[in-house]
């Protein structure tokens, strides 16, 4: 029995998607078709094919029909008036944020049933990016890729000419919508590709060695094909043909075991991939999909969600001690929190660490206690005073980037023996380092810190747009000082230090109106405590 998807309450969306049903997603167009079809036949047809295969699958099939996309990337087509279009990259921006948000709430089956050829590509560079974001299995259907009803006789060069609004459309709509077709405006729309086939051996307006056109280049009157070898009955046989396909594939997504897609997030380097072995499959572990029985699904939602985010983290006790003086904090919280941090690790791009934190841990910074892949380990020296033997360095567990001040002014900061890299130099990996290990340097301000902005922005000029600020507390407080976080975690573990190394450590403040007050949603892990604060949400600024 089919749903739709903006009729269902939040708890009825939970309860359906952990059914796992087969999620279906019509993505159509607005766009002119010649003068005798409407704007809208796009998404007439798509919902007739849709309507057609539902009376192919049995009656308890699990199918949910989420809200129709009914303007799509029709650039070829913006020539005419009435035309309504996105550019592709929107496009598939929009498709990518919508199945993470379908991820986000169990759903793991998404058949996109596309109308229009101009989303082909947009499409199904959407479908790929989900594969590998979110772990979605995504099938999207282009349906004149199902091939010819055999029934219907149409001379081959309707077929591979009669691309928009010629026999082929305009036959499905006289036989979905004929109160809109405009039956005195039906005539012979011939395109160019057919004309220059004479003269051409190989290029044409589609196929193997297709041109780039707009729809005027084909035809000016914006439509291509003989409209008038069009009738209804002609229509519901291409209907009939191509909806049955369309069942056979929402079938198939059902039957598709997910367990058999296998993979892992290729290293930058290319070097290693996760610590997690062999055969992990992405979006059945908890760091991709979270099943809707999981605790911390609703914390991971707002992340899984977000293209682009800065999420700080912090592990204390109750009195805001994260390590003692000598920096030892192996370990502050608890085992479930432990776990909900290699599932943090697993959902992001880049890790970073301050210097201290780095020296004093030694940490992996990889996925070890989840399925997932290693994020790009970043750890910021401004000072170079860490030593090659740490195990971010050697292990080749995943690429590393060495972040160290530009110029050297020969300060008493620097350790002996080292040196910082020229300005604006990128260096690879040397010495006793594993390949993948890159120094990178960035300009210091007086105090000889990073400023957070610049270190987000050189990450994100290598495709790292999702980072965890790990640590230390220094590092954390400055990065939260400078308004750089979109949200942090602080997990309160039950235990008093008395004395040690503060969590976070920010410029005074004269009163308490001056107190960042972010929404805070709270996480129970075991004995610990989980505080999930949005710094987007509106918060007091910080200020004395």
């Amino acid at each position: 029995m089919s749903r739709v998807w903006g009729e269902l309450t939040w708890p009825e969306a939970a309860r359906l998607a952990a059914s796992d049903p087969v999620v279906l997603w019509t993505v159509s167009a607005t766009e002119q078709h010649g003068p005798h079809l409407p704007l809208s036949t796009d998404a007439v047809i798509a919902a007739g094919l849709v309507s057609e295969a539902e009376r192919h699958l049995p009656s308890q099939f699990p199918l949910v029909h989420l809200p129709a996309l009914e303007v799509g990337a029709s650039l070829e087509h913006e020539g005419f008036p009435g035309t309504l279009s996105v550019p592709a990259h929107l496009l598939t921006d929009w498709v990518v944020r919508m199945g993470r948000r379908l991820a986000a709430s169990g759903g793991r089956r998404l058949v996109i049933l596309n109308t229009h050829g101009g989303n082909r590509h947009a499409l199904e560079g959407a479908a790929l990016r989900l594969r590998a974001e979110a772990g979605l299995l995504v099938i999207p259907v282009h349906y004149p890729r199902f091939g010819r009803p055999p029934s219907v006789e149409l001379p081959d060069g309707e077929w591979r000419h009669g691309l928009h609004g010629g026999a082929v459309e305009t036959a499905m709509m006289l036989h979905l919508r004929p109160d809109l077709v405009r039956t005195d405006e039906l005539r012979p729309g011939p395109s160019l590709a057919q004309e220059l086939e004479a003269s051409l051996e190989i290029v044409s307006a589609e196929g193997a060695a297709g041109f780039a056109w707009l729809a005027g280049d084909l035809n000016p009157l914006g439509f291509t094909g003989d409209a008038t070898l069009a009738d209804a009955a002609m229509g519901r046989t291409m209907v009939e043909f191509w909806g049955a396909r369309l069942a056979a594939v929402l079938r198939d997504a059902r039957a598709f075991p997910l367990d058999r897609l296998e993979g892992r997030r290729a290293p930058l380097d290319g070097s290693r991939s996760s610590d997690a072995g062999p055969g992990v499959a992405l979006g059945t572990g908890p760091a991709r999909g979270a099943p809707a029985d999981d605790p911390l699904s609703e914390l991971f939602l707002p992340l899984m969600a977000d293209a682009r985010f800065v999420v700080g983290q912090l592990g204390q006790g109750l009195d805001g001690r994260i390590a003692t003086e000598e920096g030892h904090s192996h370990y502050v919280t608890g085992e479930e929190d432990l776990v909900r941090l290699h599932r943090l690790r697993a959902l992001v791009d880049a890790v970073v660490v301050g210097a201290g934190t780095a020296l004093s841990d030694d940490p992996r910074l990889t996925v070890r206690r989840v399925p997932g892949s290693n994020p790009v380990r970043v750890v910021l020296d401004p000072r170079c005073r860490l030593p090659e033997t740490l195990r971010i360095f050697r292990d080749g567990a995943a690429p590393t980037l060495h972040l160290v001040a530009a110029e050297d002014d020969g300060g008493e900061g620097a350790s002996p023996g080292r040196h910082r890299a020229p300005a604006a130099s990128v260096e690879t990996s040397g010495g006793s380092r594993e390949p993948g290990v890159e120094r990178v340097s960035l300009p210091t301000d007086a105090d000889g810190r990073f400023d957070p902005g610049e270190v987000i922005r050189v990450l994100r000029a290598r495709g790292l747009s999702r980072i965890l600020v790990e640590g230390g507390g220094t590092t954390v407080s400055h990065f939260l000082e400078a308004g750089a976080l979109d949200r942090l975690h602080v997990t309160v573990a039950p235990l008093l230090m008395g004395s040690g190394r503060p969590a976070l450590t920010l410029p005074p403040i004269r009163r308490m109106e001056g107190a960042l007050r972010p929404r805070t949603r709270i996480f129970r892990l075991g004995s610990d405590v989980l505080f999930d604060l949005d710094l987007r949400s509106g918060a007091s600024n910080h200020q004395g």
